[in-house]
């Protein structure tokens, strides 16, 4: 019997000399932690002698029907766990001769729906109001300035901006309630209310609301104003930030927070990707979205909801508002609009737009952001707008702008009350564009009582007109210019005057002559020079405001010479060649074309 006794205690000393293998003490997740990843990683101390380690993982704290794994290091990922699922872990020391005692477990919650979205969202201003303590508001709906704040926003009020905020309402129609309201107030009667979305409280603008005992009432002094629409456009990106253990996201946009009507849309996007595309949107639109994940086993719950509003109409670029000096056939620019397929436009000469003078110019496809209006009468101010296109819907009309067409041409050359260099003079007037020709008088009186009448060019693109006989040396002369089309004449310009010179009688009578090709011209012009008395020539280019733009000299021979003329460093334009050999000067226009 003492040797039965003996040996069990040596069995029980042998058990504790070599169970060397303590118990693991977890790590991460901390016990109680919440929003872990559904690959949840968890962590413990190492154990010396430890040659790997049991995971059991159970939603029961009892471990009734766990998952086990075995790892050799001191950390394991659980794959595809369940959302929004509390779960109990342990872990045991293991070697090939021993084993540690379950560790005391530690509990952690899974991601369910906290998702951070980012945009896009809208903010609204924080504002303050006071009631009065008898107010009766009991079924008004609350009004800015006269608008019903009615477009899906969320109304909270608080005792102060840093208040627990209580809910009033948070759909389309929202009334503020006498309740609502009263539960809210503090010992002086005032409320901050913020007109937010998805509880994100912008940086308001103080507005007295005072409800005076009547019933209801509105908004004085200064209006809400909305921070960042988030989207500028009815085609962008919903994005987010990323979280791990999922195979994709889901993300559904609507026009109602309830998610539910006809209009709804959810796509797939793959992990790895914290953006989608929406396009399509309707203009002036309040929109929904919120996200899920997805992974083989579970499907998380929706986040909570983002809020924004597409824009309403399209911005205007170009002319100005208010512009004068219009062409006949004026360019109307605008911003372009992301999503936007094409653009109507419409100008009048009311700014109603109803006037039998109308007109709209359809289907102007992206990305063409501008369109021309044809043969505007002359001094006649127009309105304009432009909206917006797509497969599922149009903007309204843009505010309108409006401009007023040019009534007289700026003449340029021969300046007023100058004398010219040669009697057969140049003309150079402004260049308006939307025309089919110019009408220009020259006359000795300066009422015009004999003129005579040159018309210029039949498709409007010239705006110069270099006379074919050589005036009365010393003489004073006036002129003038108007424009025209099918539709409309211009008024005539006021007239300049100018003397004409026997400077250059030889120019007039000269066997001289020059050649300027080609004309148009891009990177060289070349000038054929023939029998000019001298050997040297000065060649000079002048723009239409008389401004040198190049000056050299030429040496010539007694048959004919080309000179060639770089023009890579001069600008798109109408200019004058002027070739000056002793008393003899000849000149011609060309056109730089880039």
């Amino acid at each position: 019997m003492k040797k039965k006794v003996f040996l069990l205690f040596l069995t029980a000393l042998s058990s504790s000399v070599f169970a060397t293998l303590s118990t693991p003490q977890l790590s991460l997740p901390a016990d109680g932690a919440t929003v872990i990843m559904p690959n949840a990683f968890l962590k413990w101390e190492p154990v010396t002698n430890a040659t790997y380690y049991r995971i059991q993982v159970d939603t029961n704290a009892n471990f009734t029907n766990p998952k086990s794994f075995i790892s050799i290091p001191t950390g394991f990922y659980c794959a595809n766990l369940l959302f929004g699922t509390d779960y109990y872990w342990r872990i045991k020391a293991k070697s090939p001769s021993d084993s540690s005692v379950w560790s005391n477990a530690f509990l952690f919650t899974t991601f369910y729906n906290e998702f951070t979205l980012n945009t896009p969202k809208m903010v609204n201003a924080k504002a303050t109001f006071t009631v009065s303590a008898n107010a009766d508001i009991t079924s008004d709906v609350l009004t800015i300035n006269g608008v019903n704040l009615t477009e899906g926003l969320h109304f909270i009020a608080g005792g102060s901006a840093n208040a627990t905020a209580t809910n009033i309402a948070n759909a389309i129609n929202i009334h503020v309630s006498l309740i609502g309201v009263v539960a809210a107030t503090t010992s002086n009667n005032k409320v901050d209310v913020w007109a937010v979305a998805n509880g994100t409280f912008g940086n308001g603008i103080p507005v007295s609301f005072t409800a005076g005992g009547a019933a209801g009432g509105s908004w004085n002094g200064a209006s809400l104003t909305n921070g960042s629409f988030g989207i500028d456009a009815v085609k962008g990106n919903l994005t987010w930030n990323a979280i791990t253990g999922v195979n994709s996201y889901q993300y559904e946009i609507d026009i109602t927070p309830l998610f539910n009507s006809p209009n709804n849309k959810k796509g797939i996007v793959p992990f790895g990707t914290n953006l989608a595309e929406v396009d399509q949107l309707f203009f002036d639109t309040y929109y929904y979205w919120r996200l899920r994940a997805i992974h083989s086993q579970d499907t998380s719950g929706w986040s909570a909801y983002l809020t924004f509003k597409t824009p309403a109409e399209i911005v205007h670029l170009s002319p100005a508002p208010s512009f004068t000096g219009a062409m006949a056939n004026q360019q109307m620019k605008w911003n372009l609009m992301t999503g936007v397929q094409e653009y109507d436009v419409q100008y009048d000469t009311t700014s109603n737009f109803n006037s039998t003078e109308l007109k709209t110019i359809y289907n102007v496809f992206s990305p063409l952001n501008y369109a021309n209006a044809i043969k505007l009468h002359f001094n006649q101010k127009y309105y304009w707008r432009v909206r917006g296109v797509h497969d599922f819907d149009v903007s309204g009309w843009s505010t309108s702008w409006n401009y007023t067409t040019i009534n007289q041409i700026p003449l340029y050359q021969p300046a007023n009350t100058s004398s010219t260099s040669s009697p057969i003079p140049t003309f150079v007037w402004k260049n308006v564009t939307g025309i089919t020709k110019y009408e220009l008088q020259l006359d000795v009186n300066s009422n015009f009582t004999n003129p005579t009448t040159y018309v210029v060019n039949q498709n409007g693109s010239d705006s110069a007109y270099t006379l074919q006989n050589a005036l009365v040396m010393n003489q004073i002369y006036f002129w003038r210019v108007r424009a025209m089309h099918s539709n409309d004449t211009s008024s005539w310009s006021a007239p300049f005057s100018f003397t004409a010179s026997n400077t250059s009688v030889a120019e007039a009578i000269s066997k001289a002559s020059i050649n300027v090709f080609p004309n148009p011209a891009k990177e060289v012009v070349n000038i054929s020079v023939s029998n000019m008395s001298s050997s040297s020539v000065n060649v000079i280019l002048i723009d239409m405001l008389g401004k040198t733009v190049f000056e050299s000299i030429y040496s010539i021979n007694a048959s004919t010479q080309n000179i060639s003329i770089d023009l890579n460093k001069v600008n798109q334009g109408i200019y004058f060649i002027h070739v000056i050999s002793g008393n003899e000067k000849l000149t011609k226009r060309i056109v730089v074309n880039k």
